[in-house]
């Protein structure tokens, strides 16, 4: 897969488009331990397509919950970093295959609507 580099630094945790368009982000910095709110330019540096790069969020976010389920079962004594062991929990497929590949996900959530 591959993980985007962004996602070494930044975890979008909330979105939202502006009556121009225009998309805010609010963004946790782990490594900072701080939150931030940039546009998304300011945020995606690398040019990633828009839907990609909230693909790759989503996936970082489904990793965040499964190191909180290992932290529950006593499995692992910290979590810091939303992105730690994303190899081991996904398979290196991108990230449009990970998120369409959730069970619990309906035809109307994958078509966009």
């Amino acid at each position: 897969m591959g993980q985007n580099e962004l996602f070494n630094y930044n975890l979008p945790l909330q979105a939202y488009r502006d009556d121009d368009g225009k998309i805010t982000v609010v963004n946790y910095m782990p490594r900072k331990n701080a939150v931030c709110e940039l546009t998304l330019e300011e945020l995606n540096e690398e040019g990633t397509k828009e839907q990609d790069l909230f693909y790759g969020v989503a996936c970082n976010l489904l990793n965040l919950a499964i190191l909180f389920i290992e932290f529950a079962d006593k499995k692992r004594d910290a979590v810091y970093y939303h992105d730690e062991d994303i190899d081991k929990h996904f398979p290196p497929l991108t990230y449009a295959n990970i998120i369409s590949n959730i069970p619990y996900q309906t035809n109307e959530v994958s078509n966009g609507k």
